[in-house]
């Protein structure tokens, strides 16, 4: 072991410690090994946000603003001169702390592919977006990965989007996202639903996350009323708040809610810091992505809470759940195929109790946050001391 373990800078750019990024680089920062490497975490949001419990030492925070795509000239030149600003404040925190690496935590944080080239040091990216092929995003990626010493893709699905897009394959390693196996009481169950306004007895299905399009609540209110029908006691627990482009989406869909069937059924619960509990309480987890979705966190959050998933056969999800084993996968968009999906599982309760606990087990062994956290720090390792593994 080195007696100055080398220096990494995490540059991870959520909006908030909510979303499923910030997660896993906390997941990532808890679990890895202070004798090989000490990190420089770097946020976006506010480090207020953090509770003391989970604030890293020596977490600093620089804005990192998110690609503004679809802009117009004016919001183009603000977005360059924020990424301008970010990316030289990150290689100035790279140059005093003598950082040896820069890992930046999504393929789109240019701040930190740009922070790099202007500090002198290699840069890993961790890719956990699957973006479509067209020229724009072929020409970002193959510059972006280009400059990286290693690329980390987060699921097979990432990895083939990678290649579609024009990424070197010597250059990507896939290592999946580790989930810690949560202890939940059922007092904390019951305060959840009790919250929640969930009767004791009521099935309940939870969505969590970002309120957006292409997660596919929308689909997910659609099924629910047809479960209604066949199961007039179910409930919805919608957790996560819409993103600033989405707030019209996240308006649509309480208003949605409000109309029978679904009227008094669904519980719109916001961000919350108990989601463990709440998905420990809920009979099912969905996850109705219309788009392909590289490594859901929240189906990791479900398995280790002993909760079987429904959810779109695209991008990474299959990955995670087993057909039939741990969960149930349907067509994309398809809300009759998840409604069918829904009843046959809410009405199964031993059903439920086989998929749930073999999702606990395939979380615990295939989604060790240990074995990620040496994973990933190998990847270090590989860059900065060539042959050394």
């Amino acid at each position: 072991m080195p007696a100055n373990p080398a220096r990494i800078l995490l540059a991870e750019m959520s909006r908030t410690r909510h979303e499923g990024p910030a997660q896993s680089a906390l997941h990532l920062l808890a679990h890895t090994d202070p004798a090989r490497f000490a990190f420089i975490p770097v946020f976006s949001f506010p480090l207020e946000e953090l509770p003391e419990r989970d604030k890293p030492d020596g977490a600093l925070r620089v804005p990192m603003p998110r690609p503004t795509w679809r802009s117009g000239p004016a919001q183009a030149a603000r977005f360059a001169g924020q990424v301008l600003a970010a990316s030289g404040a990150l290689a100035d925190i790279a140059r005093r702390e003598r950082i040896a690496l820069i890992h930046a935590n999504s393929l789109v944080n240019l701040h930190a592919v740009l922070a790099a080239r202007r500090a002198r040091v290699p840069l890993v990216i961790s890719a956990r977006e699957i973006l479509d092929p067209r020229r724009a995003n072929r020409a970002y990626a193959q510059v972006a990965c280009g400059a990286a010493a290693a690329v980390h893709a987060v699921s097979d699905a990432v990895r083939v989007s990678l290649l579609e897009l024009g990424v070197a394959e010597k250059k990507i390693r896939v290592v999946r996202n580790g989930m810690d196996i949560p202890e939940v009481t059922d007092g904390q169950k019951q305060q959840a639903r009790s919250e929640l306004g969930i009767p004791p007895d009521a099935p309940a299905v939870c969505i969590v996350g970002t309120i957006t399009e292409l997660k596919g609540h929308h689909i997910l209110l659609r099924a629910m009323g047809e479960v209604l029908k066949e199961m007039p006691d179910a409930r919805l627990v919608v957790v996560g708040e819409p993103q600033a482009d989405s707030e019209d989406y996240g308006k649509r869909l309480r208003a949605e809610a409000a109309r029978p069937p679904l009227a008094g059924r669904v519980a719109f619960a916001g961000r919350r810091d108990d989601v463990p509990a709440i998905l420990a309480s809920c009979a099912v987890h969905a996850q109705p992505s219309v788009r392909p979705d590289s490594l859901p966190r929240t189906v990791l959050e479900a398995m280790a809470a002993g909760v079987p998933s429904i959810g779109s056969d695209i991008g990474g999800i299959p990955e995670m759940i087993v057909h039939g084993q741990t969960g149930l996968v349907v067509p994309p968009g398809d809300g009759n195929e998840l409604a069918r999906g829904l009843i046959a599982l809410l009405a199964d309760e031993n059903l439920r109790a086989r998929m749930g606990e073999a999702a606990r087990e395939r979380a615990r062994t295939l989604f060790s946050p240990a074995a990620h956290a040496r994973q990933i720090m190998d990847i270090y390792s590989s860059v900065l001391r060539p042959g050394s593994l």
